[in-house]
């Protein structure tokens, strides 16, 4: 149902400019309201909150002890770490939430830290073992791997009680990558499951999460397969639409000619498979790649495959050489720029058109970041892009 509602937003839609933001504590898992965005709006100082690619974001929300109701004030009081959870709105519509995970208070002020609902998987140790219930010598699409951890260890007995504590699974959104993985290993790997989750996204998707939704997406490029509406150009962005100073680089290190990946751990043993393409202009200009891998594997056709896996999704992303896109700190998105706050998300592509630069940009780009912040009276909303290739 999420997917549907996102794939059916409308593009060229402008970012606007809000009247208000507000927050509401809930309680864990979102369905009950601790402390309502009514006793809240008033007294609260800032509200920010931020989306990110690959990693978990973030929110804080600063109230005003003196302008907070002495009913508010209680309840903030007994705001709970892990018990409760934090809503973020802009005017009426939620566009963040996650549970607490720090708040502190002062003579003066009351603050709430809280993390995306991606901060449970990140104390959560893996207690499932691998590969996640998948049968003998299947191969999985490797997103469906990530998604099968994740929900194992929501619904793993008797650690996980409640099932699925966190409210995430029903929000959960995979889409494959068309890229197959088989551990191999009949064990468990007791590591925290985001670390899991990271290591297989390394190997050829990307996640992020838009408010309670945790989304697993091949990673993004200009090849668009039916279905992939985050390939498809959310908006152009021109120079009006950017209010800062943006600077347009090229630095060789974001080039390569040729990537190594390689399983070589010492260097007696390993083996490496090399991908890449003779370009006389630049000379050589090597990346290596590692991948850990289990020693029964080394040698073996799918240790091979797995290797050139990472070496062309490495290569992919260097080539051709990546022109270094950079807004300042004091940069922001203008309330004219044509993309709503729905279709700020991380992974989503966004077209960058600049035609009074010395060198023009016109050019496919990646969101990674997105950070918003209300002081009290107007909202501030950066964008961090990298090319898209």
């Amino acid at each position: 149902m999420v997917a549907q509602q996102l794939d059916n937003q409308e593009t060229g839609n402008q970012l606007g400019c809000p009247q208000r933001y507000s927050a509401a504590v809930m309680w864990r898992g979102g369905t009950k309201t601790f402390i309502p965005a009514a006793d809240i709006v008033d007294a609260a100082e800032s509200i920010s909150f931020d989306r990110r690619l690959n990693e978990s974001s973030h929110a804080v929300v600063k109230v005003s002890r003196i302008r907070a109701r002495r009913d508010c004030c209680a309840l903030l009081g007994r705001v709970e770490p892990g018990v409760h959870e934090l809503i973020v709105y802009r005017d009426r519509t939620p566009v963040w939430c996650g549970p607490v995970t720090i708040a502190t208070q002062t003579a003066d002020t009351f603050t709430i830290e809280a993390r995306d609902v991606s901060a449970w998987l990140a104390r959560l140790v893996n207690t499932v073992s691998l590969p996640f219930g998948i049968p003998d010598g299947a191969f999985w699409d490797i997103a469906r791997v990530a998604e099968s951890c994740i929900r194992g260890n929501l619904n793993f007995d008797p650690y996980s009680n409640p099932h699925d504590y966190p409210n995430m699974l029903s929000y959960l959104l995979t889409y494959d990558t068309g890229i197959a993985w088989n551990s191999g290993r009949r064990d468990s790997w007791y590591v925290y499951v985001l670390d899991i989750i990271n290591n297989l996204a390394s190997k050829g998707f990307e996640w992020t999460v838009l408010k309670r939704a945790m989304m697993i997406r091949p990673v993004s490029n200009t090849t668009v397969l039916p279905g992939q509406y985050w390939k498809q150009r959310q908006a152009t962005l021109q120079a009006d639409d950017l209010g800062g100073d943006v600077t347009v680089s090229r630095n060789w290190d974001s080039i390569a000619t040729r990537v190594f990946a390689s399983d070589q751990t010492n260097q007696y043993k390993g083996i490496a498979v090399t991908y890449g393409s003779d370009f006389p202009a630049y000379g050589r200009l090597d990346t290596l790649v590692t991948e850990n891998v289990n020693p029964s594997d080394q040698d073996t056709p799918r240790e091979v495959a797995i290797l050139r896996d990472l070496a062309v999704n490495t290569y992919n992303g260097l080539v051709p050489p990546r022109v270094s896109f950079t807004v300042g700190t004091n940069a922001r998105l203008r309330p004219q720029a044509p993309i709503t706050m729905e279709r700020l998300v991380p992974g989503n592509r966004v077209d960058v058109l600049f035609n009074d630069y010395c060198q023009p940009i016109n050019q496919s780009m990646k969101i990674v970041m997105v950070s918003a912040a209300w002081d009290g009276n107007s909202e501030t909303v950066g964008v961090t892009l990298v090319p898209l290739h």
